[in-house]
């Protein structure tokens, strides 16, 4: 759900703001329907800002499908996980929320950062 790292990145890569909302769309797909996943490699349109959508679309993905297995995203999803369980907080599966709220807080260091 880092939705504003995915939508800056995006807009970087390809010079476009058009990308940068592509590449918040399968998370926002997600908290519509838990059922739809977003797929790359769908066939360019002859409509420019529906390919830069898709480019951003295919962005998220490959950012996601790298960003998700390396060390660093990997310790922090792992650290919020032992705070919520020494928070001891007692809702059920409480700790399936570790990877939205790790997400979240790498949002909001770029805010810190970038000021976006």
């Amino acid at each position: 759900m880092n939705f504003l790292l995915h939508r800056h990145f995006a807009a970087g890569a390809f010079a476009s703001d058009v990308a940068g909302v592509g590449a918040m769309l399968p998370d926002v797909w997600r908290m519509a329907d838990r059922r739809v996943r977003a797929v790359a490699g769908v066939s360019a349109s002859e409509d420019a800002a529906l390919d830069e959508l898709r480019e951003g679309v295919a962005h998220h993905l490959a950012a996601d499908a790298r960003f998700h297995r390396a060390p660093a995203f990997l310790r922090g999803e792992r650290a919020v996980a032992e705070a919520i369980t020494s928070a001891e907080v007692t809702a059920p599966r409480a700790r399936l929320f570790a990877h939205v709220l790790w997400e979240l807080c790498l949002d909001g260091e770029l805010l810190r950062r970038v000021g976006l």
